[in-house]
């Protein structure tokens, strides 16, 4: 995007490990509000979930593969998204990892709606967590209802990028940022 003298920027972002922090909390509310309605609508007790949980053959040996594979699948979901609601292509998108940190990320390099960019954002936190969760309440399954649990707390980092959205018009455009969780708005003044 070309940038004129006239057009501003104004920087919305966190650090990855400031993130990581407050995703904390996040991710332990989506834990308590899964296995409250599980618990409640199954008529189990904390202890019978653990059991079931415990006892479904959830080993290292399928837990460690399982959350390597839905990280991919989370980053692959924004990518998706930004190129469902924008002009991007595989060329626009780059993949890594925060090592010292194990976090996985996705960055965009074109600029973006804000509307599609919160589509991007909310993207996995949706396809592999709320729903998920919601299917393993409904149909008491605990494993899918824990998945899904996880997988809504993983995506606490998102929720935190969405939350700094809240103010920012559909229409105005703005730019993932390359190194930090968030992005930068494009203001042209209009």
């Amino acid at each position: 995007m070309y940038l004129t003298p006239n057009i501003m920027k104004k920087e919305y972002t966190i650090s990855t490990l400031k993130a990581n922090i407050i995703g904390v909390p996040i991710f332990i509310l989506a834990l308590v509000i899964v296995w409250i309605p599980y618990r409640v609508l199954w008529n189990l007790s904390s202890r019978d979930i653990v059991t079931a949980i415990y006892n479904s053959n959830l080993h290292f040996t399928v837990i460690i593969p399982a959350i390597i594979i839905l990280a991919v699948l989370h980053e692959l979901l924004h990518a998706a998204g930004w190129m469902l609601n924008s002009d991007a292509g595989w060329k626009d998108i780059k993949f890594g990892v925060v090592w010292k940190l194990l976090t996985p990320y996705v960055h965009l390099r074109i600029p973006i709606s804000a509307h599609g960019h919160r589509i991007s954002i909310a993207l996995p936190g949706i396809v592999l967590g709320i729903i998920p969760a919601l299917s393993g309440i409904i149909f008491g399954s605990g494993v899918i209802a824990f998945i899904g649990a996880v997988m809504t707390g993983a995506s606490g980092g998102d929720l935190i990028v969405f939350w700094m959205m809240r103010s920012i018009p559909p229409s105005k455009m703005v730019q993932d940022h390359p190194t930090k969780a968030g992005f930068t708005l494009i203001d042209d003044g209009k």
